[in-house]
């Protein structure tokens, strides 16, 4: 997998990472892989991404995913280990979706989220991508970030964004709309340059 470790990245931190991931992931009781039923099922999953707490959503997300094919676990990340998520394919043909929750906000963990999702609709015959500040932006990457942004704020209304009320109110009055969390909606006005990055930071849930 393409990756720039370096000494702020402890290699041995993100391999037991891995390997944990690995040991809950083997529990998992997963129909075969089916990225084209994963792919049918993302509406559901994105439904989900309006609950506020990790217990409301995870038990759904968890079926939803193992019912094609993808076990998903969540392994809090080792000191020097600062990756984000990732998804892989083992001997079995079983796909594996790991997530470290690093950032602690519904914006990345969504966005992060929705990445993996993509790298395993789009890229299904790759091994493993591993995800976090670390990885080099190739055209892989930039694919999953797009397929990630576009489940998230669709491109109908993203292209309104520019015009929506940038106040509280309107931000989240647009975020009901839309089907999302205001706080993912921040997250995504602040990448497109929209709003400043210290800008409506207290609509973003903290997990």
């Amino acid at each position: 997998f393409r990756t720039s470790f370096s000494f702020e990245n402890d290699a041995n931190a993100t391999l037991s990472w891995l390997r944990m991931g690995d040991i809950l992931a083997e529990k998992i009781e997963a129909n075969e892989f089916d990225p084209d039923g994963l792919q049918r099922r993302l509406p559901e999953l994105r439904e989900q991404c309006r609950k506020s707490s990790p217990d409301a959503f995870l038990p759904k997300v968890r079926q939803i995913l193992s019912e094609v094919g993808v076990r998903f676990v969540v392994v809090r990340s080792p000191k020097g280990c600062r990756a984000s998520g990732v998804t892989r394919i083992g001997d079995d043909g079983q796909a594996t979706l790991q997530m470290s929750f690093r950032y602690l906000s519904d914006d990345h963990f969504w966005f992060t989220f929705f990445h993996e999702i993509g790298h395993l609709v789009l890229h299904r015959d790759s091994v493993m991508f591993l995800e976090g500040d670390f990885v080099e932006r190739d055209q892989v990457e930039i694919e999953a970030n797009s397929f990630s942004a576009d489940i998230l704020i669709p491109p109908k209304y993203r292209d309104r964004l520019p015009a929506i009320p940038k106040g509280k109110r309107g931000i989240m009055r647009y975020a009901f709309e839309i089907g999302v969390s205001p706080g993912i909606l921040v997250g995504q006005m602040q990448h497109m340059g929209l709003i400043s990055h210290a800008s409506m930071n207290f609509l973003k849930r903290r997990y």
